[in-house]
């Protein structure tokens, strides 16, 4: 979306959160927009990614940290615990 306020131009990306500018041109505000669109999206691939990453060793993730958490327990109890 890209509609003109005042002497500003604004303009965002409905289906991407955070992709949003404002500009003093509507060429400037499209540049903005697509940077703002690349950046988001970079940021979203390295998440996935590294999701990815954690979903193959998810099992031995998973395994160690319940029995960090297990242990955790025996050694806290009657201890309020934050987790």
């Amino acid at each position: 979306m890209i509609q003109r306020d005042g002497a500003w131009w604004l303009g965002w990306v409905e289906e991407i959160p955070g992709a949003n500018a404002q500009e003093k041109t509507k060429e400037e505000l499209i540049e903005s927009l697509k940077e703002a669109v690349i950046d988001i999206l970079a940021v979203t691939t390295v998440k996935s990614s590294q999701d990815r990453d954690i979903m193959k060793s998810g099992n031995s993730w998973l395994k160690k940290s319940a029995k960090t958490l297990a242990l955790n327990d025996r050694n806290k109890k009657g201890k309020t615990q934050v987790l």
